[in-house]
């Protein structure tokens, strides 16, 4: 049979007690330290999950911004072309106005001054006619010159 010797229990006694100060001052305070570390650990990761989304979050607002930005600066530069485009039309535009006017009244200078050149022709070869015809009919020149004249201005009228 088995014998149950005093030491025996004793040692089980130790044991036990053993293990109850064990459990008590050290597996206690470990268990302890090890469950507010892993509450920290915990909260870090949540921590850091928020943080990655509110950096997913700012990221995606960039690249919304960026986009935005691209289209605006597009926007800008085709309104840009746009006027520049009907800038250079209303230029040449009124460029040709101002050549048109420069030539028309270029015409007319040219049509004005053919038109006095012409009276002065007529002028010089009617006073040359009367001087030619005082001197056929040997007349006084004053008075053939302003008889031939108004002579050659009625025929001239008509």
């Amino acid at each position: 049979m088995i014998s149950i010797d005093m030491n025996l229990v004793w040692n089980l006694i130790n044991i036990l007690v053993l293990f109850l100060v064990l459990k008590h001052f050290l597996f206690k305070p470990v268990l302890g330290i090890m469950e507010k570390r892993e509450k920290l650990i915990q909260s870090r990761m949540e921590k850091a999950g928020q943080a990655k989304e509110e950096a997913e979050a700012l990221k995606s607002q960039y690249q919304e911004s960026i986009r935005n930005a691209r289209e605006d600066s597009r926007k800008i530069l085709d309104e840009a072309r746009e006027n520049g485009k009907a800038e250079y039309e209303r230029i040449v535009n009124e460029a040709n106005e101002k050549a048109g006017k420069i030539i028309s009244q270029a015409q007319k200078t040219a049509a004005s001054d053919t038109e006095r050149a012409k009276k002065d022709m007529e002028s010089e070869i009617a006073a040359l006619a009367m001087a030619a015809a005082a001197k056929i009919m040997g007349e006084n020149q004053d008075t053939a010159d302003s008889r031939a004249y108004q002579q050659f201005l009625n025929t001239k009228g008509e």
